[in-house]
């Protein structure tokens, strides 16, 4: 089964509404993979993820405390993937 890869134009990767084979089998996917599949449309998540994208460097040179990324991280649950 292909999944929609991202591209300039699909960014996040989201599969084709219309194209049911983008689709995992609801029968085999973990909840996990569903929530990826929901989380990913979020425009809240998408702004979270430009930002920690644009600003990863920025983020990784500072020193000890709580970061934007540690935030984001939190927020969107990453420590559990």
């Amino acid at each position: 089964m292909p999944f929609a890869v991202p591209d300039a134009e699909n960014p996040f990767g989201v599969p084709d509404w219309r194209n049911l084979h983008e689709y995992p089998d609801p029968e085999l996917t973990p909840l996990r993979q569903w929530r990826w599949q929901f989380l990913r449309r979020d425009p809240s998540y998408r702004s979270s993820w430009e930002t920690f994208r644009t600003n990863v460097i920025e983020w990784s040179d500072s020193s000890g405390g709580t970061s934007k990324h540690d935030e984001t991280a939190r927020r969107y649950d990453f420590a559990s993937y």
